[in-house]
């Protein structure tokens, strides 16, 4: 997931970059009403789409394939899922196309409206004018933080559905297990779960936390697994979690077929 990040994060850089160079250059060249003003009726979103669809694409096939390999070798099989791939392919952009446009580009985009307004009002709360203002907006470090927290969690949503994918492959039923990263920033919520292990079908319960008290419990989340881009997306960003796969064998350890 590291490599994925490092090969995907300047593309999202840039598009973040892209998304803000609009207002920076109204806020320089006509100030800071103006900027305010057109924030609104800037289309920020488009410039995300090809990299956010690009991580989808890498991450979700090889996440299908490595899903395939990995339940492949729970029974002794020696098979790659490679044969597949146009059709992985296929699915990738169509699950991209009818979902994530609106549950990832859009909420993004949208973050990064919020974000700048946010800036220019305390820029105006500290009586800043237009060119510190637009200094700030266009900070590498402001951008990069959020460039790296958007690549790490839509690589974990492509990680998660590229693994259904794989194991709908499969001729076998499976059974799948929980593994976090297990340092200091891991997520209390992660660490209940785990090495939990369930049946593929069925969903982990991973606590849903709010407010400075780390183990303030408010709910629950029903999980497929790390990036399940239904959960809350205190359990969802920045995730660093994975899944483990193995063919299910019944109590006299024969595999259970689908």
């Amino acid at each position: 997931m590291r490599l994925f990040e490092r090969a995907h994060l300047k593309p999202v850089f840039n598009a973040l970059h892209e998304q803000i160079k609009p207002v920076v250059k109204t806020l320089r060249e006509h100030g800071i009403e103006a900027a305010q003003r057109s924030i609104d009726v800037i289309h920020i979103n488009h410039y995300l789409a090809t990299p956010i669809r690009d991580i989808y694409k890498d991450v979700g096939l090889y996440f299908a394939n490595k899903t395939i390999h990995d339940l492949n070798q729970s029974v002794n099989e020696v098979k790659a899922g490679f044969g597949f791939n146009e059709e992985f392919l296929r699915e990738i952009l169509a699950f991209f196309a009818q979902y994530l446009l609106n549950k990832a580009i859009l909420p993004i985009s949208e973050t990064t409206k919020n974000q700048i307004l946010q800036v220019i009002s305390e820029g105006i709360a500290d009586g800043w004018g237009a060119d510190k203002i637009a200094t700030t907006l266009e900070s590498p470090e402001l951008i990069l933080w959020r460039a790296r927290l958007i690549v790490r969690t839509e690589a974990n949503k492509a990680m998660n559905y590229g693994q259904q994918l794989g194991e709908a492959k499969s001729e076998w039923e499976s059974v799948k297990t929980w593994i976090a990263a297990n340092d200091h920033r891991t997520r209390h919520s992660h660490r209940v779960v785990d090495d939990a292990t369930v049946d593929f079908k069925e969903s982990f319960v991973v606590p849903i936390y709010q407010g400075a008290k780390p183990h303030q419990q408010i709910g629950v989340d029903m999980m497929t697994g790390p990036g399940d881009p239904h959960a809350s997306a205190g359990n969802v960003c920045n995730c660093r979690c994975t899944l483990a796969f193995k063919a299910k064998r019944d109590e006299n350890g024969r595999l259970v077929p689908k």
